[in-house]
């Protein structure tokens, strides 16, 4: 682990990025057990529980070996235990500590065939994932007497990285784009379309959903501030927000309005759903928007009458989860923004409401968040009118992806690539977040 440290940086210790010069210098030459072999032996399906290291038994270690033997390793429900495993959360460096030789053994292994599948299934969550892992095993300290099986993994890994830059077009077609427009033409509702919001604590989309409402005519009749997480990830980790590229030209920030003082209001303690659905209850709540929220509970979205809304910056079903905008980036495509309604499966809602985003967008992020505001205010200003939402569509549930968290070493991919792009001049370079 000395070696290693020395070639990185504290904040790549901290969000598991292994991957600068001179990591093969510093894995070292050392043989080692080999990993896994395939053997086409039936599997016993993904070992649940791999990645709570604490709770990797001897039998759920065994059932490892013997899915790795088996090859068949393209399985969703273990990529996603992995993905929300605590394993991968920042600070790594100490979160790996946990994991012992033989573990790490298991997730060198994993790693290697995910790598094999994200080349064979063109599936850059494959990639994503089997990067966490090596970086996980390197970062453990405990990777000594793997030297060889490690750097054998490592440059397989650069080796999908390179292909996956490769791939990446650097321009795309260009995308019919109007400035987003949240009004809606004015009426009043019935009176018990009582419009909500339940927002996260500090969320900058909240004054500005407030203003368009204010220019839309129609009543937000309460907000709820949900409160972060306690020890969230850090401000300056990677993982901290979601990827957009710097903005292109220096964008005039325009301030963000006030809310008003008159507005019945609540802050509500992370996690305190009870709270939450007493509240919206009182409020006689027709309909609930989501700004910038985790998964709320089905407590929560069974007492608005009409149904919640939330604004994805995906297009839907094909980037659900997180990081939607780099992977549809990393894939070729414009991002899309999506209003749906919200079901206790994450992003699986009837769709309401679309819009494309050029990617050449000169601030990318100011512009997802104009049209996610303006996509929301426009639903709910429609709801205020006829007092009941617009049917949606449907979602393919054959066509459905779900996404987490992109690596840095794939943010960094985009980070040169998106500087190719042409600069739009269709987007206004106001920013307003």
């Amino acid at each position: 682990m000395t070696a290693i440290a020395s070639v990185l940086r504290l904040q790549d210790l901290v969000d598991g990025d292994v991957f600068v010069p001179g990591l093969f210098a510093a894995l070292g030459e050392e043989a080692g057990p080999a990993l896994p072999q395939a053997q086409g032996t039936p599997s016993s399906g993904p070992p649940a529980g791999l990645f709570r290291l604490r709770t990797a038994t001897p039998a759920v270690r065994s059932a490892a070996h013997d899915w790795l033997r088996s090859g068949d390793t393209h399985d969703e429900r273990l990529l996603h235990e992995a993905e929300t495993s605590m394993l991968f959360r920042p600070p790594v460096h100490e979160r790996a500590r946990a994991a012992d030789e033989e573990l790490i053994g298991l997730f060198l292994g994993v790693a290697d065939s995910w790598l094999a599948v994200a080349e064979r299934e063109q599936d850059p969550r494959y990639l994503n994932a089997a990067l966490k892992l090596i970086a996980c095993a390197i970062l453990s300290g405990r990777a000594a007497g793997r030297g060889r099986v490690a750097r054998e993994v490592v440059a397989s890994a650069h080796n999908g990285l390179a292909r996956i830059a490769a791939a990446i077009p650097p321009t795309l077609p260009p995308v019919p784009y109007a400035e987003p427009n949240g009004l809606s033409p004015k009426g009043r509702g019935a009176e018990d379309s009582r419009i909500v919001v339940l927002a996260g604590e500090g969320s900058r989309g909240l004054p500005l959903f407030l203003d368009t409402a204010r220019r839309s005519g129609f009543t937000v009749h309460g907000v709820l501030h949900h409160a972060p997480a306690p020890g969230g990830v850090p401000a300056d980790s990677a993982y901290a927000a979601a990827w957009y590229p710097e903005p292109r030209n220096a964008a005039r920030v325009r301030a963000l309005p006030e809310i008003p003082m008159t507005l019945p209001q609540r802050h509500l303690a992370h996690g305190d759903w009870d709270a939450a659905a007493e509240q919206l209850a009182q409020w006689n709540t027709g309909l609930l928007v989501l700004l910038g929220m985790d998964v709320v509970p089905p407590l929560v979205l069974g007492v608005p009458a009409a149904g919640t809304i939330n604004a994805h910056n995906g297009e839907l079903p094909a980037f659900r989860g997180m990081d939607a905008v780099a992977w549809a980036r990393l894939a070729g495509r414009h991002p899309v923004c999506s209003v749906h309604r919200v079901t206790p499966a994450v992003d699986a809602g009837e769709v309401l409401a679309s819009a494309v985003v050029p990617a050449d967008s000169a601030d990318l992020r100011a512009a997802v968040k104009a049209s996610q505001i303006a996509l929301l205010a426009r639903t709910a200003a429609d709801y205020a009118v006829t007092g009941a939402l617009s049917v949606g569509r449907r979602q393919d549930q054959s066509a459905a992806r779900r996404w987490y968290r992109m690596h840095p070493a794939l943010r960094r991919l985009l980070d040169r690539h998106y500087t190719d792009l042409a600069p739009s001049t269709t987007t206004s370079e106001e920013s307003s977040i």
